[in-house]
């Protein structure tokens, strides 16, 4: 039994790919028992970085992107969302109402940890914007976040509109 939704990455990541595993969900109030056979993320070609864009996304303290504004934790930012003192990261600072990740239940306070099939760390909001655009520009329709919300972490995957942000 997983008691934490966060514990549930960490236990499919030490199951061995191609195992058949019972899983209990709850479907219309009452629980269904279903199969899954696991497997692994596809291989997907690597996000490109121009020089020009490393430069740029290294100067923004602060972007908008997929509905969501982003900064760097700062001490302001630790107080404004009661974040631990040694907390760092990219945090969310507002959610535009009907966004991918409104719609993802995302809040503000959430912190991204990791962005793609790969996971990679970002280390500024430029380098979020950066990692949105190379995915619009492989034609992908969604990237995947790892997000830390009160106290847990997600996967949630964000719809990548053919509008700019």
């Amino acid at each position: 039994p997983i008691a934490e939704m966060r514990s549930l990455p960490r236990f499919v990541a030490e199951t061995k790919v191609g195992k058949r595993v019972k899983v209990e969900v709850w479907r219309k109030g009452r629980s269904v028992t279903l199969y899954a056979t696991l497997g692994e993320f596809p291989k997907a070609k690597p996000l490109r970085r121009t020089r020009a864009h490393e430069k740029k996304k290294d100067k923004e303290k602060s972007v908008n992107v997929l509905g969501l504004t982003l900064a760097v934790i700062n001490d302001e930012l630790r107080n404004r969302f009661k974040l631990n003192k040694g907390t760092k990261g990219i945090i969310i600072t507002d959610v535009k109402n009907n966004s991918p990740a409104s719609e993802k239940g995302i809040t503000p306070g959430s912190i991204i940890r990791n962005i793609g099939v790969e996971q990679k760390r970002v280390s500024s909001p430029g380098s979020v914007r950066v990692l949105v655009e190379s995915a619009r520009k492989a034609k992908r329709k969604s990237l995947l976040f790892l997000i830390e919300q009160g106290g847990s972490s997600r996967f949630v995957a964000l719809r990548l509109s053919k509008d700019k942000d």
